[in-house]
């Protein structure tokens, strides 16, 4: 080892914590002990943070991105929730005009039935015990005042 204040000739160099090659006594190389895979070329601390979300807590900002254009009418390419809740929720907003029961609001019955509820040119409607991949019946729901009718 060698301070300010030494002089002379480098007699050994041990490969301390995070190196690798052992003590070298005349000639040898010490490398950084890297972990896990990648090509970097430069050495980083591991108490280092990133700018992501944690896996609990934390505040996301900005917007969040799925893979475009995944859907279909039997639960998959959608956002999993895993029967949590999603709360203080301001709005929802469609990508596109409703064209079916397909396209809206699904109310889980069965592992293949469920109850949708979708706007489409103007009305609302609700289509009960709709099979999954399957056209169901579709009933205008119509309001009067205060009075809710759905038949």
């Amino acid at each position: 080892m060698l301070s300010a204040s030494n002089n002379g000739t480098v007699t050994q160099i041990v490969a301390g914590t995070g190196l690798t090659g052992g003590t070298i006594t005349t000639s040898g190389t010490i490398a950084v002990n890297f972990a896990g895979t990648g090509s970097a070329t430069t050495v980083a601390r591991s108490d280092h943070t990133h700018s992501y979300l944690p896996l609990s807590g934390g505040t996301m900002t900005g917007t969040l991105t799925a893979k475009a254009n995944v859907y279909d009418d039997t639960y998959t390419g959608a956002l999993n929730m895993a029967n949590s809740n999603i709360y203080g929720l301001n709005a929802i907003y469609f990508a596109d005009a409703s064209e079916a029961a397909s396209e809206g609001i699904h109310f889980y019955r069965s592992g293949s039935v469920v109850d949708s509820l979708y706007a489409k040119s103007g009305k609302l409607y609700f289509t009960p015990n709709r099979t999954l991949g399957q056209a169901g019946t579709d009933y205008e729901v119509i309001t009067t005042l205060n009075y809710i009718s759905n038949f």
